[in-house]
């Protein structure tokens, strides 16, 4: 009796019974006897009694299961030390079959010799993978199949799942809810992959995984997450190294997917960072993409036709209501690619060392308060297009925008020389001059951490002529003007300091329409 109110007296043995091991059943653990049959009765004797945990004592050997083992309702396995249970069953089907509710596997090493490796039937409820090591499977570690229906509440966390052609799958026609995928490694395989395109799955949380497709059993088509048909699916924190194709790949219908806090870098020729595609006639919606950060390791532009966020549709595909803010991504062909969806929103994003910043399809003022560092292009779109403010960072791109007639509302620059000082005014080039601008125009000049000069004026440039009127100027400490100019192709920021030479940095702003 545990002393506490409604406590229940209860003899030894029926303690006892709530634990058992595999060597209370003549399991060996010498790594060369098959211990399935004693495996299997224990697990039998687990289910006539209503469930209780079956417990593998750690042998260096480890535990030989020549057929498939199957697991009942309310049972746990454990495993001390995550002893080793090696399935040498290479006949198709899974080596470990989950057939009922309230089922735990934790601390074991599961070796597996056929096509997957722990398989989920109809009807399973609060399934739990803790603590494991699952590896060698022929082409699924961890597999609720094709067909299975009614699968709820599934847990698989702090496992290392290496080998096989998917680390996870919950495929085709599958229906349920209810998948949290948390803080485990995965190499050498498609890690994750939802694809319920005829099924119906929802509420999906992929979080604080490592994962490593670069292996993937010889595929060079590999990627680390894959979403078809998902519903409210959460996709964050998670580690992604060197996949050969998208590291995220969202398709076929999926609504409600949220993509925030990721960490992807590769080495590999990587196709995409983060791609939603539709199938032809598809509809997708509900995108929220923030915080994540998308590197390739190599030279700008270390592949053709890789972009870091990539938003794919044509004239019978819809994707809407997509959010893209926050985002740091570097050295791809091009940073963001946007579809022609309904509406968005991008903002306060950073590209930098990409041969483009933005690839646009359309107008939207809700593409704002960007940031572009050393791009090669900032901006190419579709036709004469207008976005929100954008910012220039490090070497100032060749080309600033390649649509004439497309109107950006506004340019942020930073801007770094040395005056040789003795009263002469001096200028550097900022960026490309616009064929119109009017608005007006901002220069802020330091040293160190000290404001010398700023200077606000309108201005006005009709492709030929600069026109600027209220002209307000503060200056200090040997610097006498500063000012922003449009001549000879570039806009310029100029300064006049009278003392010696000084490395002077500023930051130009232009607020009004820059016309391409």
């Amino acid at each position: 009796n545990q002393g506490g109110t409604g406590a229940q007296d209860r003899n030894v043995a029926q303690k006892l019974q709530e634990t058992v091991s595999v060597k209370d059943f003549g399991a060996v653990g010498d790594g060369v006897t098959d211990d399935k049959s004693a495996i299997q009765a224990a697990i039998d004797h687990l289910n006539t009694v209503g469930g209780g945990t079956l417990y593998f004592p750690y042998t260096s050997s480890g535990y030989v299961a020549a057929s498939r083992i199957t697991i009942y309702g309310n049972i746990e396995l454990l495993g001390q030390s995550r002893v080793l249970l090696k399935c040498t069953d290479s006949s198709s089907g899974g080596d470990v079959g989950i057939a009922g509710d309230n089922i735990t596997i934790r601390n074991l090493k599961i070796q597996i010799a056929g096509n997957q490796g722990i398989y989920l039937t109809n009807n399973t409820d609060r399934f739990t993978l803790d603590g494991c090591w699952i590896y060698d499977s022929g082409h699924t570690g961890i597999m609720v199949h094709a067909n299975v229906t009614n699968v709820t509440n599934i847990l698989i966390k702090d496992n290392i799942i290496s080998g096989g052609t998917y680390g996870v799958l919950l495929n085709n026609a599958l229906t349920g809810s209810g998948c949290q995928i948390v803080g485990n490694t995965m190499y050498d395989n498609k890690c994750i992959e939802l694809n319920t395109i005829s099924g119906l799955w929802t509420e999906t949380l992929i979080s604080n995984n490592t994962l490593d497709a670069s292996g993937s059993n010889g595929s060079s088509d590999a990627f680390a997450i894959g979403i078809a048909t998902g519903i409210r699916v959460a996709i964050t924190g998670n580690n992604i190294v060197d996949t050969f194709e998208e590291a995220i790949h969202i398709e076929d219908n999926s609504v409600d997917i949220t993509i925030s806090g990721n960490t992807i870098r590769s080495s590999k020729t990587t196709k995409d960072g983060i791609r939603i595609l539709q199938g032809s006639g598809g509809l997708g919606e509900n995108y929220t993409i923030t915080g994540n950060t998308i590197r390739l390791a190599g030279v700008i532009g270390v592949s053709s036709g890789n972009y870091g966020i990539h938003i794919v549709t044509d004239a019978n595909t819809s994707v809407k209501n997509v959010t893209i803010n926050g985002n740091t991504i570097e050295r791809f062909e091009t940073g963001i690619k946007f579809g022609t969806f309904a509406t968005d929103s991008a903002t306060g994003n950073i590209v930098s060392n990409s041969d483009v910043g933005f690839q646009l399809a359309r107008s939207s003022r809700s593409i704002n308060s960007n940031m572009f560092d050393s791009c090669v292009k900032t901006l190419t779109m579709a036709a004469p297009s207008t976005i929100g403010k954008i910012s220039l960072k490090g070497t100032m791109p060749t080309t600033l925008c390649d649509t004439a007639g497309s109107i950006i509302e506004g340019i942020d620059c930073e801007v770094a020389f040395t005056h040789t000082g003795g009263g002469a005014v001096e200028t550097v080039n900022a960026f490309a001059a616009p064929s119109r601008f009017i608005g007006e125009a901002k220069l802020v000049m330091y040293n160190s951490a000290t404001i010398r000069s700023t200077n606000a004026r309108r201005l006005k440039w009709d492709g030929t002529t600069e026109t600027a009127t209220d002209s307000v100027t503060l200056n200090n400490g040997g610097f006498t003007s500063s000012e922003t100019t449009i001549a000879s192709g570039q806009v310029k920021a100029g300064v006049l300091y009278s003392g010696s030479s000084i490395a002077v940095k500023g930051q130009l702003t232009l607020e009004g329409a820059y016309i391409v």
